[in-house]
């Protein structure tokens, strides 16, 4: 886990643990329209629009609370993704931010929750059916943007799965390797991941003197770590012999001459 990870994490905890407390226990999501009552305790009807106006405007206002939380939540993430993008694919920052997801989820869930469970037909009375609008236009729109949002910083994005991509589409051969470790951590990860020791050469057969079946064909179309794992390992050899030479029963075959 890296530094700034745990600083994160540190300064986060607690804020994010409450937050994510009071998401859960909101239950403006639960109070509905039907729920009114129609009569007092004595059996007397009770007009439904006064009623229905003060359950609009508490679901009005615990809505853009939690709004406003799960808001500061996803500003949260995002500034994370954008501090951790060279290390995104580790484990430690995926379970970050999928934390942070989860929390945002929680209000999601009882948009989506509200929204199905809502119909507009069921309501008779029309000025409570026009308050029922309003309020569902603004969780819709709330809840919309939200998820733009999440989506606009590929809060979601696999990064299992993210395509390596350089300047005009070129490929990364085998020989560019190793600065491209050190300057991109993205096929640093792919690198580590193949497991391939780089600095192994058991081959003391010359390339002139394969049989053309024995040579595994390299695809110019691909990066080299997105090569068949024999067809790295083959042409990494080769290029050990290219820079280091090789021995054939006692003598050194000089690396330009190999070359040459």
């Amino acid at each position: 886990m890296s530094d700034f990870t745990v600083k994160f994490l540190n300064k986060h905890k607690e804020w994010l643990e409450r937050t994510k407390e009071y998401l859960g226990s909101s239950n403006w999501h639960e109070k509905t329209i039907n729920q009114i009552p129609k009569t007092d305790e004595n059996g007397k009807e009770k007009p439904i629009l006064p009623q229905a106006k003060k359950v609009s405007e508490m679901k009005e206002k615990m809505l853009k609370n939690d709004l406003s939380l799960a808001t500061n939540v996803a500003s949260r993430l995002k500034y994370f993704i954008k501090k951790t993008e060279g290390d995104k694919h580790l484990p430690s920052n995926k379970k970050v931010r999928a934390y942070l997801l989860e929390i945002i989820e929680v209000f999601l869930f009882h948009c989506n929750d509200y929204l199905s469970n809502n119909n507009l037909q069921d309501i008779e009375n029309q000025s409570v059916r026009n308050l029922e609008i309003r309020f569902q236009d603004l969780l819709f729109n709330s809840k919309i943007k939200l998820e733009d949002a999440l989506d606009e910083v590929g809060a979601y994005d696999d990064f299992e799965e993210v395509a390596i991509q350089f300047y005009k589409q070129d490929k990364a051969s085998l020989i560019m390797r190793e600065p491209l470790v050190l300057t991109n951590q993205d096929v640093k990860l792919k690198v580590e991941n193949l497991g391939v020791d780089w600095n192994v050469n058991d081959s003391k057969e010359m390339l002139l003197n394969m049989k053309p079946k024995d040579i595994p064909p390299y695809n110019h179309k691909k990066h080299f770590f997105d090569q068949d794992l024999s067809t790295i390992e083959f042409w990494q050899a080769e290029y050990q012999k290219m820079v280091k030479g090789l021995n054939i029963n006692g003598y050194h075959v000089h690396p330009w001459l190999y070359h040459h």
